[in-house]
């Protein structure tokens, strides 16, 4: 289930591993560059979505959801709703 609000989020980053992430949406795949952010004990999964940095982390409930960079929220940013649920499914599938 994907929470179905995107949270401002602000940190300093550290990479780890970058690779693309095959997402099928409407029955086409799609590649999406992504990182792997390891902050501490946690990791975080940057996701490029059409030059927007959407970061994935999991809640206190243990889903996905999604967060914006303070900036990128301040650009009104109107991410597809179904390109995100997509891209949680593949990190739930990945992350297993």
């Amino acid at each position: 289930m994907v929470s179905g609000k995107i949270v401002k989020q602000q940190y300093n980053r550290s990479v780890m591993e970058e690779f693309v992430l095959p997402v099928l949406i409407n029955g086409k795949e799609r590649n999406f560059n992504a990182r792997l952010l390891l902050l501490g004990y946690i990791y975080k999964i940057e996701v490029d979505v059409e030059d927007t940095k959407l970061h994935f982390e999991r809640d206190d409930g243990g889903e996905w959801r999604a967060l914006l960079t303070e900036e990128d929220l301040s650009k009104n940013i109107n991410v597809n709703k179904e390109t995100v649920q997509a891209i949680v499914q593949c990190i739930e599938e990945i992350t297993k």
